[in-house]
């Protein structure tokens, strides 16, 4: 049982048990009685949204309503989805969690669940692990002689891979990221540039200098050479939409290979504008996926899973958009360089709002969604990562 301590500005105080649905008088905001139904974890202190009176306004902690926990429990308030206020504000505004021990770049981010997190960083080559949804974070250490750990992916079941450079090594966890084993460079790679998961054992990596796709039935515990794509060599993206549908951005010639057999065989969907590198892939659902560019800081937009693509134009002036991330509910993030900014859509990609620079960071690396409205970003060149959480 959690319970929690009511106030209002007119002195009025009970304490009471309350579930996820229930009612509770909200007279310091109005005459009536409000729902707690916003989804989320609430430790000691958090603020807890509440909908008041069935008008579907939103109220967080304030100076006129406070709730406080009388344990260190967690409340934990289940919901089918987010309520407006709280959807609204995802990923919208972002506090700076500092540098993450010597790191100048936080390459790759990646969500196991329960609350634990990975990021990839240069130039030590460490894997850094969060148990509390991001907010605080330990050093793993250096993964043997690597400088980059350019990818991660979570594959399910405790099983997590990192993709580095300069060896071109995969590396691999089977107890959510604490522990990992060297599976050995790729070929001759050098650049392990991507990592997705697409269900039933089956993984992806992305290389480079030969521009390759592996692809691994078992886990990630054995991988195969499915050659090189075309005459690109990086794949520096990939991405799983889901009914067997997997995307591959593409260097030097900015191109997007589509598979519908989950990664098996893959068709040429040709340059994207007069892009150069495909450095990013995100599905929204509903068939919907983006891509992001460089040289000209573009977005492109897909409604029919990949298969044809609209261009959405450059980001402001911005030359490369580096990450992209689907934070639910039509909300997207897009990382983007040379001046740091995050930019934010809340109609499912179709146009996007300039959150702005990050600190004094340049680029947006990496982007992960944590669920629970809470979003993480990796930066260069201060090896920052920034949160956001409603």
């Amino acid at each position: 049982m959690r319970k929690i301590l009511y106030f209002t500005l007119i002195l009025l105080s009970l304490v009471t048990t309350v579930h996820a649905g229930d009612k509770i008088p909200v007279k310091a905001i109005e005459n009536g009685t409000g729902d707690i139904t916003a989804l989320g974890r609430y430790v000691a202190g958090d603020t807890v949204p509440i909908a008041n009176g069935g008008t579907g306004a939103i109220t967080k902690f304030g100076a006129r309503v406070n709730f406080e926990l009388t344990d260190k429990d967690d409340l934990l308030l289940q919901h089918d989805g987010m309520l407006p206020g709280i959807q609204e504000s995802i990923g919208a505004t972002w506090t700076d969690l500092g540098q993450q021990g010597s790191e100048t770049q936080i390459l790759s981010l990646s969500y196991l669940g329960n609350g634990i997190a990975l990021a990839g960083t240069a130039l030590n080559g460490k894997i850094y692990r969060s148990v509390d949804y991001g907010a605080t974070w330990t050093d793993l250490g250096q993964q043997g002689s690597e400088t980059q750990i350019l990818s991660l992916s979570y594959l399910g079941n405790g099983i997590a891979l990192a993709g580095t450079y300069p060896n071109g090594k995969i590396y691999r966890s089977v107890d959510y990221g604490a522990t990992w084993t060297d599976l050995g460079q790729q070929g001759s790679e050098t650049y392990i540039r991507s990592l997705s998961y697409l269900g039933n054992g089956i993984a992806l990596a992305g290389t480079y200098p030969n521009g390759k796709i592996y692809r691994s039935v078992d886990y990630g515990a054995t991988w195969t050479d499915l050659g090189q794509q075309g005459s690109e060599t990086q794949i520096f993206s990939l991405s799983y939409l889901g009914n067997g549908i997997a995307l591959a951005g593409t260097y030097p010639n900015g191109k997007i290979y589509r598979s519908v057999d989950y990664g098996a065989t893959w068709t040429d969907l040709g340059q994207q504008g007069s892009e150069t590198y495909i450095f990013s892939l995100s599905y929204l659902g509903n068939g919907i996926a983006l891509a992001g560019t460089y040289p000209n800081g573009k977005i492109y937009r897909s409604v029919d899973y990949g298969a044809t693509w609209t261009d959405l134009g450059q980001q402001g002036s911005e030359t490369y958009i580096f990450s992209l991330s689907y934070l639910g509910n039509g909300i997207a993030l897009a990382g983007t360089a040379l001046n740091g900014k995050i930019y934010r859509s809340v109609d499912y990609g179709a146009t996007w709002t300039d959150l702005g620079q990050q600190g004094s960071e340049t680029y947006i690396r990496s982007l992960s969604y944590l669920g629970d409205g809470i979003a993480l970003a990796g930066t260069y060149p201060n090896g920052k990562i920034y949160r956001s959480r409603p």
